[in-house]
């Protein structure tokens, strides 16, 4: 399809979304030309993008990627979860720039998860650890998460805490052949974490969240051991989750799909389009 409307002599504009979201419109979307796609967005601002391309000369002749803007990292708010949850909180951060200003950890550490004694030293004294590391969208081929995990496990193995609560890709919960091409190399890495995970003695749930969004909690999300989640989740939800799993028992030595309960909507619900085909 792609091939035929370059070929054409028509004005065209391709809209490449990710994954399409049965959610309300939110209307906090970017389009950017031919430049890769990020978060999950709603069908309606689908429509609503659709719609206005047909009038947007910048983007003709264009593939067109629309996402949802995004301004916070999930491990960055779950420090301020914890908290919160009046945990005494250790951050282990290469940047102390970094943490929200609302967040006042108990102790912080700068160090790299790369570096075990980095590592010796924030899990030193802990009653649990909550792993949620990332590469900051970047999708290219890497061990930097698997690796950083093992140093974290064999440090708990070390220091006798027992229980951890890490958050990997739910593409663990698909068959391999459904993760999109591009983000294949970072789902093997996830896949190594989980490997690690199962090898060791330690405690452990592996919280697996769909696409996550920056909006305001919800609080009506579901969790279901090694279910694949159909719906996005809040990074301020997400962080609630990864905290709350440390003492959930039943989700002890599981993957958890972590999601909200899909949303019902009336024939009428989509806003009436200023165009008719």
């Amino acid at each position: 399809m792609f091939q035929a409307l370059k070929a054409c002599d028509r004005e065209w504009v391709a809209i490449f979304p990710p994954h399409i979201a049965d959610e309300p419109a939110r209307g906090n979307y970017k389009m950017v030309n031919d430049a890769p796609v990020g978060r999950a967005i709603s069908k309606f601002d689908l429509a609503e993008i659709l719609v206005k391309a047909l009038t947007m000369d910048e983007h003709v002749g264009h593939s067109v990627g629309g996402k949802r803007v995004r301004t916070e990292y999930t491990e960055l708010t779950l420090g301020c979860d914890l908290v919160m949850h009046r945990y005494q909180v250790t951050v282990l951060v290469r940047d102390t720039s970094k943490i929200p200003e609302a967040c006042k950890p108990h102790k912080v550490i700068v160090g790299d998860v790369l570096k075990k004694e980095d590592v010796d030293k924030a899990v030193q004294g802990q009653d649990g650890v909550v792993v949620a590391l990332g590469t900051r969208n970047n999708p290219s081929p890497t061990t930097v998460l698997s690796d950083g995990l093992k140093n974290i496990l064999q440090s708990m193995s070390e220091q006798g805490v027992e229980r951890i609560s890490v958050c990997l890709s739910a593409f663990l919960l698909r068959e391999r052949d459904k993760v999109p091409t591009v983000l294949v190399p970072l789902t093997e890495d996830h896949e190594r974490m989980f490997q690690a995970l199962k090898a060791c003695d330690r405690e452990w749930v592996a919280v697996c969240p769909g696409h996550i969004i920056n909006e305001q909690p919800r609080g009506a999300y579901k969790l279901a051991n090694e279910e694949f989640p159909r719906t996005s989740i809040s990074r301020f939800d997400l962080a609630e989750i990864l905290v709350k799993a440390l003492t959930m028992n039943e989700c002890i030595g599981h993957r958890v799909g972590v999601s909200y309960h899909r949303p019902t909507y009336r024939r009428n619900s989509c806003p009436e389009l200023p165009y008719a085909f």
